[in-house]
């Protein structure tokens, strides 16, 4: 492939898929198969609200730091490519959450996938669009929530939980004491994007990239709140769910079949989803804001 050829693949990874690399050649004249592995950097935002029903004007958030491991794949041929892409947090990765219904330390998890058709419109201008699913879980550690006058032991507890009205718990309590299996919510968001890279060669050193998408999704916030016992109360939110990505990159050869790349990324959702299983009324308003630094490798096949 021609020079050309190598500042569009590094306009690509303005979109997350992939870098610059020198010309090589591949077993199909004009296809290049890239491999990527990423670690990544995640700082979660989150905030959460309810708008009427029941839990009218309850709100929490949360912040949380997610090391994530970022796999990709990505089929290029001629002007065009498509990429598969997946990343997941990785390790034990708590904080403190008082988003509805949890108020507890709580583990977080994130993992992301997409596939993505981009296309070469102008010199290193692009085009992309594709499909992207995101889920964040949340799973509160078992707890009586300190509120003034809580028991703190199992012995103040009725001998069917939850544990009412003597004491006060948090849902992840009530399971503990159940034996049934953790307690957990998920935001899951799914939908569509369209976006726009540049990339702009360096002296050829590297390529700075730039990037702008937009996603009109499907939003849905579950927990599993009694689920597998005769009087299940779990609830189900779901709506409307949109966001946008913002991204910096650079990007360099580190040899023929090899190259590097360093990203700076701020992605924000925003769903506003209704009460579907009629158990509390009203709509809860989520926002997710993800900010990550990654770094990573590619192979040029």
């Amino acid at each position: 492939m021609n020079s050309t050829s190598a500042i569009r693949l590094a306009g690509m990874l303005a979109t997350g898929i992939l870098t610059a690399y020198t010309p090589c050649s591949s077993a199909i004249e004009g296809l290049t198969i890239v491999p990527q592995i990423a670690f990544q950097h995640k700082n979660l935002d989150f905030s959460q609200s309810f708008k009427g029903g029941e839990n009218a004007d309850v709100k929490g958030s949360f912040e949380a730091t997610l090391p994530t491991l970022d796999l990709a794949i990505t089929t290029l041929y001629q002007k065009a490519y498509l990429s598969i892409k997946y990343d997941t947090s990785f390790g034990n990765n708590f904080t403190y959450a008082d988003n509805g219904f949890t108020k507890a330390n709580s583990e977080i998890e994130r993992n992301d996938f997409s596939v993505t058709l981009g296309y070469d419109v102008w010199k290193a201008l692009h085009v992309f669009g594709g499909y992207m699913k995101g889920n964040t879980k949340i799973t509160p550690d078992a707890k009586y929530i300190d509120y003034p006058g809580a028991q703190q032991n199992n012995e103040q507890c009725v001998d069917t939980a939850p544990c009412f009205p003597t004491v006060i718990s948090n849902p992840a309590q009530d399971h503990e004491l159940r034996n049934l299996s953790p307690y957990q919510q998920k935001y899951t968001e799914s939908g569509y994007f369209l976006g726009a890279s540049y990339g702009l060669p360096i002296k050829q050193k590297g390529t700075l990239s730039f990037s702008l998408a937009y996603a009109l999704m499907d939003g849905e916030y579950t927990d599993n709140y009694l689920a597998g016992t005769d009087t299940p109360r779990t609830f189900r939110y779901k709506g409307d769910s949109k966001g946008y990505s913002l991204g910096l990159t650079w990007s360099a050869a580190l040899t023929r079949k090899s190259g590097y790349f360093f990203d700076l990324r701020r992605q924000n959702y925003d769903m506003d989803a209704d009460d579907k299983t009629g158990l509390f009324g009203g709509n809860a308003e989520t926002e997710e804001t993800m900010t990550t630094a990654t770094v990573g490798m590619q192979m040029y096949f």
